[in-house]
């Protein structure tokens, strides 16, 4: 049998509430309902549309415009469990959800201050160096792969 405290319990519904809520596809929004935005940074038309589930299917003419309309829909359908996940690694949970009985949620606040995850995450932001040898790793790795494909199709030419 499985025994919670009461304070801890009250959370662990919240929390399942919460995560219910966010995981809830389509928003409340019904197939039919058209938006149109303009982003910065787009080339061409992006044209993401739901079916009846709510699952988006994304249409664009060139790959990063896809790749930011799928992105834009998952975050479109996932905002608020981005944002309390981010809460939580910064130790700001409480500032939403208050401290709850005991002070659970503030408790949890102190322990990540405490473990420094927004620290670290800056730090990691800050330092790009690592960002640029995979990049470079990357486009190496591309370009061999680019170059024997290539030695394939002519071998299987001649």
């Amino acid at each position: 049998m499985l025994l919670i405290y009461a304070p801890m319990r009250h959370l662990s519904i919240l929390l399942l509430v919460l995560f219910c809520f966010a995981s809830a596809p389509n928003s409340g929004r019904t197939a039919t309902q058209q938006t149109a935005i303009q982003i910065k940074g787009i080339k061409d038309q992006v044209t993401i549309r739901r079916d009846e589930r709510g699952i988006p299917y994304v249409e664009a003419k060139n790959d990063e415009d896809l790749y930011f309309g799928q992105g834009y829909a998952i975050a479109e359908d996932r905002l608020f469990q981005m944002d309390l996940f981010r809460r939580t690694a910064r130790g700001e949970l409480a500032e939403v959800l208050g401290a709850g009985p005991n002070n659970i949620a503030l408790d949890q606040d102190k322990l990540h201050r405490t473990y420094g995850f927004s620290q670290a995450a800056e730090a990691e932001l800050a330092d790009d160096r690592p960002f640029r040898e995979n990049a470079f790793k990357i486009q190496l790795a591309r370009n061999i792969l680019v170059r024997t494909l290539q030695e394939l199709v002519e071998g299987s030419n001649s």
